[in-house]
């Protein structure tokens, strides 16, 4: 059987506790009133405008996280997304709230999330025109706010 010196264990246990000592540090940037991630709106593509269809008004929103600190991309950096509100001007659609369950992103990435405007029953008759101004509300992995908006024409059709 081998012994271990003292020493040598020691040293082991005062390395492994340096680090796990510097694994929370190495995330010093953390500020809670802000996410760890800017989001950009890249593109946004719209469904559902006729209003003969029985299918619901729909946005896919495109959208990348862009670090606060250039040199950091880890899972602090993650988001997820959680729900959005809907808006209209001129408000002739009543507004509405939603939940997101696909609203993951990981750092760095290129994401979509696909959400409901206007639920088939609440379309406006054919030619009306309006701006759905879309609020996002998420979370990031330090459960920091990210809260981004959208504005999202839309021209119903017959």
């Amino acid at each position: 059987m081998r012994h271990v010196p003292f020493f040598k264990r020691l040293a082991g246990a005062a390395a492994a506790v340096l680090v796990l000592a510097a694994v929370p540090a190495c995330n010093k940037v953390d500020n809670p009133t802000q996410g760890e991630s800017v989001v950009l709106v890249t593109s946004v593509s719209t469904a559902g405008l006729s209003v003969s269809s029985a299918t619901d008004t729909t946005a896919t929103v495109d959208y990348t996280l862009n670090p606060r600190n250039d040199t950091a991309t880890s899972f602090y950096h993650d988001v997820t997304l959680t729900s959005y509100k809907v808006s209209f001007n001129p408000p002739v659609v009543a507004p509405m709230t939603g939940a997101i369950s696909t609203g993951f992103c990981p750092a760095g990435g290129s994401c979509a999330v696909t959400i409901v405007l206007v639920p088939n029953g609440s379309k406006p008759g054919a030619g009306t025109t309006v701006v759905a101004e879309v609020d996002f509300d998420g979370r990031d992995v330090n459960n920091n706010p990210i809260n981004f908006s959208a504005r999202i024409p839309l021209a119903f059709t017959p």
